[in-house]
C-alpha cells in the first residue's frame, strides 16, 4: 500500500502501525472500530512511508524543535475519527477477525462456522468474504462474467462496514445466509441485462462461483449452493428457466412440446396466449423461450386422440350430425368436453362409445342375404320423410332389443346405418307419434345435412345461402322457419303426385304460373325456384283439374 492510514484512538493507546490499516478492504480499525484517518487534517495530503517525524505525525506539516531541527507539527492523535455504528457488529468483527493478528484464539472463530466452511483456512474464507462483498456491490449494469473487483484505492470506498457485515453474516449463517442474498439478487433481476437464465436471476453470484481468487473447493461449494437454490425456488419463481434449473418436467419449451405431442409451435403458442394451458414467459422480451404446462397439453392432446369430432361420427354411423346429441342423451354415445384445440361450437364423442355401438348393432344383424325388397336403413328414413322427426334413438333401441330385424348389405358403403337393411320401408314407421323425438332447435347443420332436412341437394342449399335465404350454418330452427315459409319445386312435385297428378318437375313452374303463383326467386337461371308455401298449399288443397 503506497499511502499510510492511521487510527488516532489506537495511536493514543500505543504508537504502533498496525498491519490491518494497510488492508484496503477495511476502512476502520478492528479494535477501536474507529474510521481510519487517510488525509492530514491541516494540509489534506495523504501520508506516505517515504519519511516520518513519527508515525503519529503528518510528514508534510513540520515545525522546528528547540534545537532547530524539523519536527512533526500535526499530531494525528489530536484528531479522533467517528466510530463505526451498524446493527450487526458481530458479523463485522467476524469479517475482520479472519485476518486480524490481534483476533485471539482462532478456534473460537471456527466454532461458529458451518461444517461446509470450517474445513477451509481463514485466508480462504477471507477471500470468500471479499468476493461476496464484491457481489453485493456489483452494479446491475455490470455485464462481464467476472466479479467487479476494485482496482484503485478510491474504488474500495464501496466496501463500507455495512457491506462487510452483510458479507460476514453470509458466512456466519451459511447456508441460509447464502440463500438470503440469492433471494435479494433475484428481486433485482429485472435491472440486469438478458431475459432469462441463472445469470439473469442471480447475476454476480454466478461470477462468484468462478472467481479466480477463490480456491477450487469454495468454488464448487458455491456452485452447489446455486444449483440447490435454483431447485428450491423453481416451483415459486414465475420465470423462464433452462431444463436443469426446473423443479419438474411439468413445464417444457414450446419447441420440445411440439416434438413430443405432434402439434405445431404456432398452435401451442395460441393455446398459451389464450390461457388454455399454463405458460411461463418473459414479459419484456420480444424473443425468448416460453415454457408450457406439459400435463395440461397431454390432457388436451389425449382428449383429441380418444375423441371423435361429430362430423366424423356422423360419417361413421351414417346418422345426421344433428341427431347425435339425442343418442348421447339416451346413453348410446358418450360426449366429450371440447378441448381448447377444437373450433368454437365443435362437438366430440368418445371413440370407444362409437365403436361399441357399431359392434352391438353388427351383433344383431341376421346372417345371409337381405330379403327381396329390402332397403337400406338410411334410404328408408329418407323415403318416410323422418329427417325432422329424428327417429334414430328409437331405431337404435329397436335394433338392439331385437324388435327391428336388420341384414348386412355388402358393398362399398361402410357407414353403420347404410351397411344394414330392413325388410321393408314401413318397418321404420313409428307406431306411436309420442315416440317421435324432434331435433333440438339450436342444433347447427352442415349444408349437406340441411339438404337432407329440406329434401334437396347441397348445391341448392349453397345457392339459398348465397341468396340470403339461409344462414351459412343454419340451425334446426332456421330450417324449420324456411320450410314453413318457402317450398322448392321438387317437394311440390311430390305433393302433386300424392294427389294423383304426376308431373315432371320441369312442368310444375308453368302450372303454378298459370294459376297466378309466381316464384319468389330463381336459382341457377331458371333451373330451380323458391315458391311461397302458403300460396302453393292453398292451390294444392283446392285441387287441380
Amino acid at each position: 500500500m503506497k499511502y499510510r492510514r492511521v487510527s488516532p484512538r489506537s495511536l493514543a493507546r500505543s504508537l504502533h502501525l498496525k498491519a490491518m490499516w494497510s488492508v484496503r478492504v477495511f476502512s476502520f480499525d478492528p479494535v477501536t472500530k474507529e474510521y481510519l484517518l487517510e488525509r492530514c487534517p491541516e494540509c489534506a495530503r495523504r501520508p506516505s512511508y517515504l519519511r516520518t517525524y513519527g508515525i503519529q505525525y503528518c510528514e508534510f506539516c513540520s515545525q522546528p524543535d528547540e534545537d532547530g531541527f524539523p519536527s512533526g507539527k500535526v499530531d494525528f492523535r489530536d484528531f479522533p475519527q467517528p466510530v463505526v455504528e451498524i446493527d450487526d457488529m458481530e458479523a463485522l468483527r467476524f469479517a475482520s477477525d479472519l485476518i486480524d493478528p490481534e483476533r485471539g484464539d482462532i478456534q473460537q472463530l471456527y466454532d461458529r462456522l458451518h461444517p461446509d466452511l470450517a474445513s477451509f483456512d481463514a485466508a480462504d474464507l477471507f477471500e470468500l468474504m471479499v468476493a461476496t462483498s464484491c457481489a453485493l456491490t456489483t452494479s446491475a449494469s455490470w455485464e462481464a462474467t467476472t466479479l467487479d473487483r476494485p482496482s484503485r484505492q478510491e474504488e474500495y470506498v464501496r466496501f463500507t462496514p455495512e457491506i462487510l457485515s452483510r458479507a460476514g453474516r453470509v458466512l456466519l449463517d451459511w447456508p441460509e445466509g447464502f440463500h438470503k442474498i440469492a433471494a435479494e439478487m433475484r428481486e433485482s433481476a429485472t435491472r440486469r441485462g438478458g431475459h432469462f437464465g441463472v445469470r439473469k436471476e442471480l447475476g454476480p453470484l454466478v461470477a462468484l462461483s468462478m472467481d479466480a481468487h477463490l480456491v477450487p473447493g469454495i468454488q464448487r461449494l458455491v456452485k452447489q449452493r446455486i444449483k440447490l437454490d435454483m431447485s428450491l425456488t423453481s416451483s415459486v419463481a414465475p420465470i423462464v428457466r433452462r431444463a436443469e434449473h426446473r423443479h419438474s418436467p411439468d413445464f417444457i419449451p414450446i419447441q420440445q412440446a411440439a416434438q413430443e405431442y405432434g402439434l405445431s409451435r404456432r398452435r401451442i403458442s395460441r393455446l398459451a396466449k389464450r390461457g388454455s394451458i399454463l405458460s411461463i414467459r418473459v414479459s419484456n422480451a420480444e424473443k425468448a423461450p416460453v415454457l408450457v404446462g406439459s400435463r395440461e397439453l397431454a390432457k388436451i392432446v389425449g382428449s383429441q386422440v380418444l375423441g371423435m369430432p361429430s362430423q366424423s361420427v356422423a360419417v361413421e354411423l351414417g346418422i345426421p350430425r344433428a341427431c347425435l346429441g339425442s343418442l348421447a342423451d339416451v346413453g348410446y354415445l358418450a360426449r366429450l368436453t371440447p378441448g381448447p384445440l377444437a373450433q368454437p361450437g365443435a362437438e366430440f364423442y368418445l371413440k370407444d362409445s362409437v365403436d361399441q355401438l357399431r359392434r352391438q348393432c353388427e351383433a344383431m344383424a341376421i346372417g345371409g342375404a337381405r330379403p327381396e325388397g329390402g332397403v337400406r336403413i338410411t334410404k328408408a328414413v329418407n323415403r318416410l320423410g323422418l329427417a325432422d322427426a329424428n327417429p334414430w334413438p328409437r331405431i337404435i333401441e329397436r335394433i338392439l332389443s331385437g324388435e327391428l330385424k336388420i341384414w348386412r348389405v355388402e358393398g362399398r358403403l361402410t357407414a353403420l346405418m347404410t351397411s344394414f337393411a330392413v325388410k321393408d320401408v314401413h318397418e321404420l314407421a313409428l307406431q306411436d307419434s309420442s315416440e317421435e323425438r324432434r331435433i333440438d332447435e339450436d342444433v347447427v347443420f352442415t349444408q349437406a345435412e340441411a339438404a337432407g332436412f329440406l329434401k334437396t341437394t347441397s348445391v341448392r342449399v349453397n345457392q339459398l345461402v348465397k341468396l340470403g335465404l339461409l344462414s351459412a350454418k343454419p340451425t334446426a330452427s332456421d330450417l324449420r322457419e324456411f320450410a314453413g315459409t318457402f317450398v322448392l319445386t321438387a317437394e311440390i312435385t311430390d305433393q302433386l303426385a300424392s294427389k294423383g297428378r304426376r308431373l315432371r318437375w320441369r312442368d310444375v313452374p308453368s302450372l303454378l304460373r298459370d294459376s297466378g303463383i309466381e316464384p319468389i326467386v330463381a336459382m341457377d337461371g331458371n333451373l330451380g325456384f323458391v315458391w311461397p308455401r302458403a300460396e302453393v298449399a292453398d292451390f294444392i288443397e283446392r285441387g287441380i283439374g
